[in-house]
């Protein structure tokens, strides 16, 4: 089980929710959260991370319940993705503005990085992936991130928080 905060956080900095596949679309939610109001919205340019928005939601509602097993299994190959089909600079716009939101709803940011430096370290992990699908100067500016002092001392707070606290999220 875990508070509504420690998943907050935890998808703040894409952790242990991601590997257990919670986010954003393979939930079981409870009636009770949807009747208290916990729907799929808008939120200002959000048109492909709408799952992640309402798992931020749903986070607000309350405790989740993680279940590190498969409940159901279905083949994700071959089939359309708005992810996919959106520009690299839209879907860094939308995760700017999910890392905002997010962080506007942490109670204890203690030592979190920023939205924009939790940012610039996903430029960095998703470079491969984009390393001839985007222009060769946005390559290299997301390739010089990981230079970045903010970066760096980011991966290195991410890294101490969770020696810290082994096991949690």
């Amino acid at each position: 089980m875990y508070s509504g905060q420690q998943c907050l956080t935890d998808l703040y900095l894409v952790g242990k929710t991601r590997s257990l596949g919670i986010v954003p679309s393979t939930l079981l939610v409870n009636s009770n959260v949807v009747k208290a109001g916990c729907l799929m919205r808008n939120y200002k340019s959000i048109s492909w991370g709408v799952d992640q928005l309402f798992f931020i939601d749903l986070a607000c509602h309350g405790d989740m319940v993680a279940i590190d097993d498969g409940l159901i299994f279905y083949d994700m190959t071959n089939h359309p993705c708005i992810t996919a089909d959106g520009s690299f600079s839209h879907i860094d716009q939308e995760t700017v503005d999910l890392k905002r939101l997010t962080w506007s709803l942490l109670e204890d940011k203690g030592e979190l990085p920023d939205p924009e430096t939790v940012v610039r370290a996903l430029r960095v992990a998703r470079l491969r992936g984009r390393i001839g699908r985007q222009p060769l100067g946005a390559t290299i500016r997301d390739a010089i991130q990981i230079l970045r002092p903010s970066v760096l001392m980011a991966l290195n707070k991410i890294i101490r928080a969770r020696a810290r606290a082994p096991g949690a999220i």
